[in-house]
């Protein structure tokens, strides 16, 4: 079994010679940060905003 370290090492090297990186997170990295997910209640995203105007062929023109 590789020791954590290591396996940290290996990822670091990777991400050091990536030309592109790409990161999936979810919402807890951004809510942490004062940035508003999509779904909380009375501070989602979509409460300040009418989703069928924005989330719709109404919402690109």
């Amino acid at each position: 079994m590789t020791q954590p370290t290591t396996l940290i090492q290996e990822i670091v090297n990777l991400i050091k010679q990536s030309r592109h990186m790409v990161a999936f997170t979810g919402a807890g990295v951004s809510t942490a940060s004062g940035i508003p997910d999509f779904r909380s209640h009375d501070s989602g995203l979509w409460e300040s905003v009418d989703p069928f105007l924005v989330a719709s062929i109404y919402g690109f023109r």
